[in-house]
């Protein structure tokens, strides 16, 4: 959690600073296929049935794109984002929408360094394996520091806390199942790679 109040003290300082004001307007895509999340307590939801016990991997992947502003400051750029892309599991999956703002310092030509925070919707997982499970949709959120580097089509790398869970019960007739945990709890370390485009 310290990582993630640093994330956030940083980015409400830059945010705040009276002497920034914002002008230029460039459009920005970011495409992330490289996404891994660790889950810190994943393994702890467990799925038993007679036939044997199944229960979420402690890595998961979240690939996702985004469509956003960038508004130029002396320093750098305001970003603000919409996005969408999926949160995979070996046993589950769900879909993800979210908006984000950060910001980029320009720490020297073609290379931004800063934090963003993000909120998360995650839709009811749908469980993979035979057992009958079901989940509820959930808010999260991410705080986190990035690094581009390039011009137009930059390279981006972003590392990220993300506090996530879903409300868990067995579905209907399944009265073979129990459940370790009314909570699954996906928070975890993210870290993100792909391309960004600025025009």
């Amino acid at each position: 959690m310290r990582f993630a109040s640093a994330s956030a003290l940083a980015l409400i300082t830059m945010l705040l600073s009276p002497a920034r004001s914002f002008a230029v307007t460039d459009w920005t895509v970011e495409v992330l296929p490289g996404t891994v999340l660790a889950n810190f307590n994943a393994d702890d939801f467990i799925v038993s049935t007679s036939l044997g016990k199944s229960q979420p991997s402690l890595v998961s992947t979240m690939p996702n794109i985004s469509l956003g502003l960038a508004f130029a400051s002396p320093e750098g750029f305001l970003d603000l984002k919409l996005g969408t892309g999926m949160l995979l599991n070996a046993n589950l999956s769900s879909f993800q929408v979210y908006g984000t703002a950060g910001y980029s310092y320009e720490m020297r030509p073609s290379v931004l360094f800063g934090p963003h925070v993000t909120l998360n919707y995650f839709t009811a997982p749908d469980w993979w394996g035979d057992e009958n499970v079901e989940f509820s949709n959930s808010l999260g959120f991410m705080l986190g520091l990035h690094l581009i580097a390039g011009d137009k089509i930059s390279y981006l790398l972003s590392m990220d806390y993300l506090s996530l869970s879903f409300d868990a019960e067995k579905g209907a007739g399944a009265n073979a199942v129990s459940l370790a945990k009314d909570k699954l709890d996906m928070s975890g370390i993210a870290v993100q790679f792909g391309i960004r485009a600025q025009f």
